[in-house]
């Protein structure tokens, strides 16, 4: 279960992926990622991502499982979607890469989620 700004988060990505995102929605989204670096990593977008990458890693099944199918670059791309998408910190990233990976399920996969990311940042 996502916390309640988490959920306003996605549903203001899920905006912007299906084309109803206006620039002050996206502004929003930024914004929001800014402030969840500043309130829980202390600006450090590094040490936010690494925590990212081994809570999303381990949710994931790690090399053995769905995330060890990934390439580097599909596995950068579900980290940024992870963190811009449920803004984790570091007392709930285990429960949100839990609960992440079992939306990514529902939705077709990691390779799913990181061609979805890679949509959003026009990297497709």
């Amino acid at each position: 279960m996502f916390t309640d700004r988490a959920n306003e988060q996605g549903a203001m990505i899920a905006k912007i992926i299906q084309g109803k995102g206006s620039p002050a929605l996206v502004a929003k989204v930024q914004a929001n990622f800014a402030q969840w670096l500043r309130d829980h990593w202390n600006e450090d977008e590094g040490l936010a991502l690494a925590h990212c990458v081994r809570v999303l890693a381990e949710a994931c099944g790690g090399v053995r499982g769905e995330w060890g199918t990934l390439s580097g670059r599909q596995q950068s791309a579900v980290v940024w979607f992870f963190s811009l998408m449920c803004l984790p910190s570091p007392d709930s990233g285990e429960n949100d890469a839990a609960a992440f990976y079992r939306q990514a399920l529902a939705s077709g996969g990691l390779a799913n989620i990181a061609r979805t990311a890679d949509l959003l940042r026009g990297q497709a």
